[in-house]
């Protein structure tokens, strides 16, 4: 997944146990949500043996998009509880997707990929 963090302003970093953030800044939804979907293809491509998953043979992974414009009254704190939101919507819709959430309708700001 740090392959994807392909821009200096991209952030990858560990959060919590099992998850991941991504910050994503200058970006659309169509291109954060491109990165998202990479993030997924490149975990599946990995082909790594799940016997005990409900969901597939291999690893898989969901992840919650949240994309917003930056303003001065929405810090990070809430742009990263919509992207954990999107994440557990796609964990509870079957995981191995890809779900946004938008906090304020924007064509542009900060994203957060959750993984």
């Amino acid at each position: 997944m740090s392959k994807l963090a392909r821009r200096s302003t991209d952030v990858l970093a560990r959060y919590g146990v099992e998850e991941f953030a991504m910050l994503v800044t200058d970006a659309d939804e169509a291109a954060t949500m491109s990165v998202a979907q990479a993030m997924r293809e490149a975990v599946a491509d990995l082909a790594l043996e799940h016997a005990a998953s409900s969901v597939a043979a291999h690893v898989t992974i969901g992840l919650g998009v949240a994309v917003c414009t930056p303003e001065r009254s929405l810090g990070s704190s809430v742009l990263f509880k919509f992207a954990d939101a999107a994440l557990y919507d796609a964990k509870g819709q079957g995981r191995n997707r890809v779900n946004v959430e938008r906090p304020v309708a924007a064509a542009a700001g900060p994203s957060v990929a959750a993984a």
